[in-house]
Protein backbone atom coordinates (compact mmCIF):
# COMPACT_ATOMS: atom_id res chain seq x y z
CA UNK A 1 0.00 0.00 0.00
CA UNK A 2 2.93 2.38 0.50
CA UNK A 3 6.45 2.92 -0.79
CA UNK A 4 7.98 5.11 1.93
CA UNK A 5 8.21 5.13 5.70
CA UNK A 6 5.96 8.16 6.21
CA UNK A 7 3.13 6.67 4.18
CA UNK A 8 3.54 3.30 5.87
CA UNK A 9 3.26 4.77 9.36
CA UNK A 10 0.34 7.04 8.48
CA UNK A 11 -1.59 4.35 6.62
CA UNK A 12 -1.37 2.16 9.74
CA UNK A 13 -3.32 4.83 11.60
CA UNK A 14 -6.09 4.73 8.98
CA UNK A 15 -6.20 0.98 8.27
CA UNK A 16 -6.08 -1.54 11.11
CA UNK A 17 -3.67 -4.45 11.42
CA UNK A 18 -5.79 -6.43 8.94
CA UNK A 19 -5.83 -3.65 6.36
CA UNK A 20 -9.44 -2.62 7.09
CA UNK A 21 -10.75 0.90 7.64
CA UNK A 22 -13.89 2.48 9.09
CA UNK A 23 -13.62 6.14 8.11
CA UNK A 24 -16.17 8.62 9.44
CA UNK A 25 -16.92 11.93 7.66
CA UNK A 26 -19.00 13.80 10.26
CA UNK A 27 -19.44 17.15 8.46
CA UNK A 28 -21.18 17.76 5.12
CA UNK A 29 -21.97 21.46 5.01
CA UNK A 30 -18.74 22.05 3.17
CA UNK A 31 -20.43 20.55 0.12
CA UNK A 32 -24.09 21.35 0.74
CA UNK A 33 -25.90 24.56 1.76
CA UNK A 34 -28.49 22.46 3.60
CA UNK A 35 -28.03 21.59 7.29
CA UNK A 36 -27.99 17.91 8.16
CA UNK A 37 -29.06 16.29 11.43
CA UNK A 38 -26.24 15.02 13.62
CA UNK A 39 -23.71 17.55 12.38
CA UNK A 40 -24.16 20.18 15.07
CA UNK A 41 -22.00 18.72 17.85
CA UNK A 42 -19.22 17.39 15.64
CA UNK A 43 -16.78 16.77 18.48
CA UNK A 44 -19.36 14.55 20.22
CA UNK A 45 -19.99 12.62 16.99
CA UNK A 46 -16.24 12.09 16.61
CA UNK A 47 -15.93 10.81 20.17
CA UNK A 48 -18.85 8.40 19.71
CA UNK A 49 -17.60 6.99 16.41
CA UNK A 50 -14.12 6.44 17.83
CA UNK A 51 -15.68 4.56 20.76
CA UNK A 52 -17.57 2.45 18.21
CA UNK A 53 -14.46 1.38 16.34
CA UNK A 54 -13.81 4.00 13.66
CA UNK A 55 -10.22 3.91 12.46
CA UNK A 56 -10.09 7.39 10.92
CA UNK A 57 -11.86 10.72 10.51
CA UNK A 58 -12.10 12.98 7.50
CA UNK A 59 -13.16 16.63 7.58
CA UNK A 60 -12.11 20.15 6.68
CA UNK A 61 -9.31 21.99 8.45
CA UNK A 62 -11.54 24.20 10.59
CA UNK A 63 -13.34 21.29 12.21
CA UNK A 64 -10.15 19.28 12.49
CA UNK A 65 -8.96 22.12 14.73
CA UNK A 66 -12.21 22.26 16.70
CA UNK A 67 -12.23 18.49 17.23
CA UNK A 68 -8.53 18.13 18.00
CA UNK A 69 -9.11 17.48 21.74
CA UNK A 70 -11.12 14.36 20.82
CA UNK A 71 -8.31 12.64 18.90
CA UNK A 72 -7.05 9.72 20.95
CA UNK A 73 -3.75 9.33 19.11
CA UNK A 74 -4.78 5.97 17.65
CA UNK A 75 -6.95 7.01 14.72
CA UNK A 76 -6.04 8.48 11.36
CA UNK A 77 -6.92 12.00 10.26
CA UNK A 78 -7.56 13.11 6.68
CA UNK A 79 -7.89 16.75 5.58
CA UNK A 80 -10.21 17.69 2.71
CA UNK A 81 -8.34 19.43 -0.12
CA UNK A 82 -11.36 20.23 -2.28
CA UNK A 83 -14.97 21.22 -2.00
CA UNK A 84 -17.83 22.02 -4.36
CA UNK A 85 -19.03 25.54 -5.17
CA UNK A 86 -22.47 24.49 -3.91
CA UNK A 87 -24.23 27.86 -4.39
CA UNK A 88 -22.66 28.76 -7.72
CA UNK A 89 -24.29 28.35 -11.15
CA UNK A 90 -22.18 25.20 -11.49
CA UNK A 91 -22.76 23.58 -8.08
CA UNK A 92 -20.42 20.64 -8.65
CA UNK A 93 -17.46 22.71 -9.83
CA UNK A 94 -14.55 21.87 -7.57
CA UNK A 95 -12.49 24.39 -5.62
CA UNK A 96 -9.18 23.84 -3.81
CA UNK A 97 -9.43 24.84 -0.13
CA UNK A 98 -6.27 23.39 1.41
CA UNK A 99 -2.82 22.04 0.51
CA UNK A 100 -0.69 19.03 1.33
CA UNK A 101 1.67 21.29 3.28
CA UNK A 102 -1.19 22.70 5.36
CA UNK A 103 -2.51 19.21 6.07
CA UNK A 104 0.93 18.20 7.37
CA UNK A 105 1.18 21.36 9.46
CA UNK A 106 -2.17 20.83 11.21
CA UNK A 107 -1.36 17.23 12.10
CA UNK A 108 -3.31 15.26 9.50
CA UNK A 109 -2.03 11.90 8.27
CA UNK A 110 -3.10 12.62 4.73
CA UNK A 111 -5.43 14.42 2.39
CA UNK A 112 -8.67 13.56 0.65
CA UNK A 113 -9.39 14.79 -2.84
CA UNK A 114 -12.90 14.89 -4.32
CA UNK A 115 -12.79 13.65 -7.92
CA UNK A 116 -16.24 14.24 -9.33
CA UNK A 117 -15.54 14.72 -13.02
CA UNK A 118 -17.99 16.28 -15.51
CA UNK A 119 -17.46 20.05 -15.25
CA UNK A 120 -15.53 22.58 -17.32
CA UNK A 121 -12.71 22.61 -14.75
CA UNK A 122 -11.92 18.88 -15.16
CA UNK A 123 -8.49 19.68 -16.71
CA UNK A 124 -7.60 21.74 -13.62
CA UNK A 125 -8.78 18.93 -11.34
CA UNK A 126 -6.67 16.35 -13.16
CA UNK A 127 -3.60 18.60 -13.17
CA UNK A 128 -3.94 19.22 -9.43
CA UNK A 129 -4.58 15.53 -8.79
CA UNK A 130 -1.22 14.70 -10.36
CA UNK A 131 0.52 17.47 -8.43
CA UNK A 132 -0.97 16.36 -5.12
CA UNK A 133 0.27 12.82 -5.73
CA UNK A 134 3.80 14.14 -6.11
CA UNK A 135 3.56 16.27 -2.95
CA UNK A 136 2.13 13.42 -0.89
CA UNK A 137 5.05 11.23 -1.90
CA UNK A 138 7.47 14.04 -1.05
CA UNK A 139 5.98 14.56 2.42
CA UNK A 140 5.13 10.93 3.13
CA UNK A 141 1.43 11.81 3.42
CA UNK A 142 -1.48 9.50 2.61
CA UNK A 143 -3.30 10.38 -0.61
CA UNK A 144 -6.97 9.36 -0.62
CA UNK A 145 -9.53 10.23 -3.28
CA UNK A 146 -13.29 10.11 -3.32
CA UNK A 147 -13.66 8.77 -6.85
CA UNK A 148 -17.41 9.05 -6.91
CA UNK A 149 -20.39 10.24 -8.87
CA UNK A 150 -20.37 14.03 -9.34
CA UNK A 151 -22.53 15.61 -6.66
CA UNK A 152 -23.40 14.00 -3.34
CA UNK A 153 -27.08 14.50 -2.98
CA UNK A 154 -28.88 12.77 -5.84
CA UNK A 155 -30.08 9.22 -5.33
CA UNK A 156 -27.78 6.34 -6.09
CA UNK A 157 -30.14 5.04 -8.75
CA UNK A 158 -30.30 8.37 -10.56
CA UNK A 159 -26.51 8.52 -10.64
CA UNK A 160 -26.28 4.99 -12.00
CA UNK A 161 -28.82 5.79 -14.70
CA UNK A 162 -27.15 9.06 -15.68
CA UNK A 163 -23.46 8.15 -15.43
CA UNK A 164 -23.25 4.37 -15.22
CA UNK A 165 -20.74 2.04 -13.61
CA UNK A 166 -18.20 2.84 -16.31
CA UNK A 167 -17.94 6.37 -14.89
CA UNK A 168 -16.96 4.95 -11.49
CA UNK A 169 -14.43 2.57 -13.01
CA UNK A 170 -12.87 5.32 -15.10
CA UNK A 171 -12.64 7.80 -12.23
CA UNK A 172 -11.33 5.25 -9.73
CA UNK A 173 -8.70 3.88 -12.12
CA UNK A 174 -7.62 7.41 -13.03
CA UNK A 175 -7.00 8.15 -9.34
CA UNK A 176 -4.98 4.96 -8.98
CA UNK A 177 -2.86 5.82 -12.02
CA UNK A 178 -2.17 9.30 -10.63
CA UNK A 179 -0.78 7.99 -7.36
CA UNK A 180 -3.61 7.63 -4.83
CA UNK A 181 -3.02 5.23 -1.95
CA UNK A 182 -6.69 4.28 -1.73
CA UNK A 183 -10.02 5.46 -3.07
CA UNK A 184 -13.63 5.51 -1.96
CA UNK A 185 -16.38 4.95 -4.46
CA UNK A 186 -20.12 4.44 -4.69
CA UNK A 187 -21.94 1.13 -4.51
CA UNK A 188 -22.43 -0.18 -8.03
CA UNK A 189 -25.63 -2.06 -7.23
CA UNK A 190 -24.43 -5.67 -7.01
CA UNK A 191 -21.48 -7.73 -5.86
CA UNK A 192 -20.20 -8.79 -9.25
CA UNK A 193 -19.91 -5.28 -10.69
CA UNK A 194 -18.33 -3.95 -7.49
CA UNK A 195 -15.82 -6.81 -7.42
CA UNK A 196 -14.98 -6.03 -11.04
CA UNK A 197 -14.34 -2.39 -10.10
CA UNK A 198 -12.12 -3.38 -7.16
CA UNK A 199 -10.07 -5.66 -9.41
CA UNK A 200 -9.76 -2.98 -12.10
CA UNK A 201 -8.54 -0.26 -9.72
CA UNK A 202 -5.65 -2.31 -8.22
CA UNK A 203 -5.40 -0.21 -5.04
CA UNK A 204 -7.53 -0.53 -1.87
CA UNK A 205 -11.16 0.52 -2.34
CA UNK A 206 -13.53 1.60 0.42
CA UNK A 207 -17.26 1.90 -0.07
CA UNK A 208 -18.83 5.34 0.26
CA UNK A 209 -21.93 5.48 2.45
CA UNK A 210 -23.97 7.56 0.02
CA UNK A 211 -27.44 8.96 0.83
CA UNK A 212 -29.06 8.17 4.18
CA UNK A 213 -30.84 4.82 4.09
CA UNK A 214 -32.48 2.47 6.63
CA UNK A 215 -29.82 1.02 8.90
CA UNK A 216 -30.37 -2.64 7.88
CA UNK A 217 -30.01 -1.66 4.21
CA UNK A 218 -26.84 0.27 5.00
CA UNK A 219 -25.29 -2.68 6.83
CA UNK A 220 -26.25 -5.05 4.00
CA UNK A 221 -24.52 -2.72 1.52
CA UNK A 222 -21.40 -2.69 3.71
CA UNK A 223 -21.45 -6.50 3.90
CA UNK A 224 -21.90 -6.85 0.14
CA UNK A 225 -19.03 -4.46 -0.52
CA UNK A 226 -16.73 -6.37 1.83
CA UNK A 227 -17.71 -9.66 0.20
CA UNK A 228 -16.74 -8.04 -3.12
CA UNK A 229 -13.24 -7.11 -2.00
CA UNK A 230 -13.63 -3.72 -0.35
CA UNK A 231 -11.14 -2.69 2.33
CA UNK A 232 -13.63 -0.75 4.42
CA UNK A 233 -15.93 2.26 4.24
CA UNK A 234 -15.98 6.04 4.18
CA UNK A 235 -19.33 7.12 5.63
CA UNK A 236 -20.92 10.44 6.49
CA UNK A 237 -24.70 10.76 6.73
CA UNK A 238 -25.45 7.11 7.46
CA UNK A 239 -23.48 7.47 10.70
CA UNK A 240 -23.93 11.13 11.59
CA UNK A 241 -27.73 11.02 11.18
CA UNK A 242 -28.34 7.87 13.19
CA UNK A 243 -29.75 8.02 16.73
CA UNK A 244 -26.79 6.13 18.23
CA UNK A 245 -23.56 6.86 16.35
CA UNK A 246 -21.44 4.66 18.60
CA UNK A 247 -23.68 1.63 18.22
CA UNK A 248 -24.05 1.86 14.44
CA UNK A 249 -20.31 2.44 14.07
CA UNK A 250 -19.77 -0.68 16.17
CA UNK A 251 -22.15 -2.68 13.96
CA UNK A 252 -20.32 -1.40 10.87
CA UNK A 253 -16.94 -2.27 12.39
CA UNK A 254 -18.19 -5.77 13.22
CA UNK A 255 -18.67 -6.40 9.50
CA UNK A 256 -15.52 -4.65 8.29
CA UNK A 257 -13.02 -5.38 11.04
CA UNK A 258 -14.34 -8.64 12.50
CA UNK A 259 -15.78 -10.33 9.42
CA UNK A 260 -19.33 -10.59 10.81
CA UNK A 261 -22.32 -10.87 8.50
CA UNK A 262 -24.91 -8.16 7.99
CA UNK A 263 -27.50 -10.28 9.81
CA UNK A 264 -25.20 -10.56 12.83
CA UNK A 265 -24.56 -6.82 12.85
CA UNK A 266 -28.28 -6.07 12.48
CA UNK A 267 -29.00 -8.41 15.38
CA UNK A 268 -26.49 -6.52 17.51
CA UNK A 269 -28.06 -3.20 16.47
CA UNK A 270 -31.52 -4.38 17.49
CA UNK A 271 -30.51 -5.52 20.98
Amino acid sequence: MAINTGKTIRLRRIFDENGKAVIFAPVHNLTSPNPYPGQVDVAKAVKQSVAGGATAMIMSKGFLRLCAPEWNGRIGILDYLFTYAALSPDPIQQVAISTVEEAARIGADGVCFFVGLSTKNDPYVLELLGRVGDLCDRYGMVFAAEAEFPGFYDSQQSHLEKHGIKYLKFTARLCAELGCDFISTNWTGDRDSFADLVDYVKIPVVINGGPKMPEPDFLKMIDNAMQSGASGCLVGRNLSETKDIEKLTRATAMIIREGKTASGAIGFLNK
